[in-house]
């Protein structure tokens, strides 16, 4: 018995991923991380807290989770930015007034213009913590003085409260109010 089987070619999608890491000179705060891959697709700035292990090579669970999340909802590049930019987090009080430097403020800023949708992303941290909510309420008041409140939006989870994107993995609802 002879069997005909058709040839068939495996088809592939191919992606360029363009990633850039801005750092301070001393290494111990990430100011942005930045990943293209559609240079025509809407732009996201995401905040979250502070910055993880991310560097642009190699990714955190936040990382891939906010780039995830980006690609399905049609953006085509993500910059991470957060709260807070000294690498590990805060540990305690005095890591707080030095968690974050004037240029951490300037890269938000800045990038929060050339965004098409700026998405808070700080979960419970920003409500919560004492100094994550000075914080956030701190840098909310920069970003209106610049005129970029109409891109904000908030990630939230199926309560509609403010959500980080590890507690949302899989889909994203945002919401322009909290």
């Amino acid at each position: 018995m002879v069997v005909k089987t058709k040839s068939v070619t495996p088809s592939a999608t191919s992606y360029t991923i363009t990633t850039q890491a801005s750092f301070s000179k001393d290494g111990r705060h990430r100011f942005l991380l930045s990943y293209e891959w559609d240079s025509k697709a809407p732009r996201a700035l995401v905040i979250t807290d502070y910055p993880g292990i991310s560097d642009g090579l190699c990714s955190d669970l936040t990382t891939s989770l906010v780039i995830n999340n980006c690609a399905k909802q049609g953006f085509g590049a993500v910059k991470l930015v957060n709260l807070f930019s000294l690498i590990g987090g805060i540990g305690n009080k005095k890591q707080y007034s030095d968690g974050f430097t004037t240029v951490t403020d300037q890269v938000i800023i800045l990038e929060a213009s050339k965004a098409d949708k700026v998405i808070v992303g700080t979960g419970a941290f920003g409500v919560n913590n004492k100094h994550g909510k000075q914080r956030q309420e701190e840098l909310l008041q920069e970003l209106k003085k610049t005129g970029v409140t109409s891109k904000i939006e908030w990630l939230v989870n199926n309560q509609g409260k403010p959500a980080h994107p590890i507690s949302v993995r899989t889909k994203w609802s945002l919401s322009s109010i909290i």
